[in-house]
């Protein structure tokens, strides 16, 4: 029987708190198999927009639009929130 993408993931109920059903992705990352269906499902979903750059957000947009942007010769733009890393001025500074 083949594998769908939910099968690979691991859901944990009532956390952080009751009632919210947890999606750990990382069960998906942890099987060749799964990360593979992860990209390519991914991949497919988009095969026929046309765009000239891959976006992710923190941090999964990282884990999957990295190899989704390799596969398709495209370059990667990393989002994350003002609060994760220190500007460019404080960097200068």
């Amino acid at each position: 029987m083949k594998k769908e993408l939910k099968d690979y993931v691991t859901t944990i109920p009532d956390f952080p708190q009751k009632g919210i059903m947890f999606r750990d992705i990382t069960s998906v990352i942890d099987d060749a198999d799964g990360l593979q269906l992860a990209i390519n499902s991914m991949q497919d979903l988009v095969k026929d927009i046309d765009f000239d750059v891959v976006v992710g957000a923190e941090s999964r947009g990282f884990v999957f639009g990295t190899p989704i942007a390799y596969n398709l010769h495209k370059p990667m733009v990393l989002i994350r929130r003002c609060t994760r890393i220190p500007s460019n001025r404080a960097r200068k500074s």
